[in-house]
Order: C-alpha cells, then sequence, then structure tokens
C-alpha cells in the first residue's frame, strides 16, 4: 500500500489487466484526474493508488452497483464487469467496467431521474462507509506533508488543516431534513445516463 498520491500508470494497468485475464496491449488513456482511466477494447479500467481509503471506494463502488443492477427495476448506475474485483497490485486498485461510447452529454434532468431512483430505494442490506467529508483532500495533505520535498509550506499546510477543519465542524452541525443519504452519485452513475443498455 501507498502514502503517494501520484496515480498509477503503464506497468501497474498492464499488472491488473493480466490479473483480470486480458491484455493492455491497445490501451488508450482517456484521463487522469482523481483516478487514471483507460480504455481496453471495449473495457474501461479505472486505476488508483493503493490506499485504504481507495481500496473502500473501490470495494463499495463495485458492491453497490451491483446491488442496484440486481434489485432495481431499470438501471441506476452502470453494472461493473462480471469476475472478482477490484483488482490490487500493491501500488494500485483497479476496477473494471464496459465502455459506454456517446455522442451526447446528459443534462440536468437525466441526472435528476437517475438521483430519483437512487434515493427511492430502500438502504442496501450490507455495511456503508460513513461520508466523510474532504477525507480525500485531507489523505492528500498528509502524503504531501510526508514526501522529502512537500509542495505545500509548512504555514500553507496549516491554513489548509484549519480551514477544512471548520468546513468538516460546520458540516457535522448540518441538519438533513431528509436524512444522510447512504450513497451519492459516483462515476457509474453519471456513465449509466449516457447509455440506454442496461443491466449487468
Amino acid at each position: 500500500m501507498v502514502i503517494d498520491s501520484t496515480l498509477p500508470g503503464r506497468t501497474e494497468l498492464e499488472k491488473t489487466c493480466h490479473a483480470y485475464g486480458f491484455s493492455a496491449d491497445d490501451a488508450r488513456l482517456l484521463h487522469r484526474r482523481s483516478n487514471a482511466a483507460w480504455l481496453v477494447g471495449d473495457v474501461v479500467v479505472r486505476l488508483a493508488s493503493d490506499t485504504s481509503l481507495r481500496r473502500t471506494r473501490a470495494a463499495t463502488s463495485i458492491t453497490v452497483t451491483r446491488w442496484l443492477a440486481a434489485t432495481a427495476s431499470e438501471p441506476i448506475g452502470l453494472c461493473p464487469l462480471p469476475g472478482e474485483q477490484s483488482v490490487l497490485t500493491g501500488t494500485a486498485v483497479a476496477t473494471f467496467w464496459p465502455y459506454r461510447p456517446t455522442s451526447e452529454r446528459p443534462d440536468a434532468a437525466d441526472v435528476a431521474r437517475l438521483v430519483r431512483q437512487l434515493h427511492a430505494r430502500p438502504a442496501p442490506p450490507f455495511d456503508f462507509p460513513k461520508y466523510q467529508p474532504l477525507r480525500r483532500l485531507r489523505d492528500a495533505l498528509d502524503a504531501d506533508q510526508a514526501r522529502a520535498e512537500p509542495a505545500l509550506t509548512s504555514q500553507e499546510g496549516d491554513w489548509l488543516r484549519t480551514r477544512v477543519g471548520g468546513l468538516i465542524a460546520a458540516f457535522d452541525t448540518t441538519r438533513f431534513p431528509s436524512a444522510r443519504a447512504w450513497c451519492t452519485p459516483t462515476h457509474t452513475t453519471r456513465m449509466s445516463c449516457r447509455t440506454a443498455a442496461g443491466g449487468c
């Protein structure tokens, strides 16, 4: 497991694809943001650094989307590929999804329809991680501080941590009339807006 926030690259992609059972020879990078997304044939491989948070997020994403696909009357989120997921290499966490190309972007009404369907679902029959606001930012600050040459000065890091603490305290005292949601839209929900295909 790693503490650095650097995204995994081509070497980790090849390792995870081999472990999952196919070649990454024709892989094409789609984007590198909070994670790296690669297109390999008709499969999207999402790679993130191997941290405890990323392991939890990957496992939760797979579990929730498979449950939704098996129980919802119509598609809410994109179902991941079958097989054991996520795949770990020691430096990367990978999940595998069907590729759904599109020429149109979903509008607000498309997203709202999916969110309404999602919120109408009963609570899932399995444990679900509690939402931790700004967790990734806090992890990034810790990772930066652990580097031999941090990108932030100590004053900058302290200012950000103080600001993060204040925002989290405000969140913790906020009342949610409809209760706090057990799930929030993810890339799988957004991707389901882009295709009329449903199911696993």
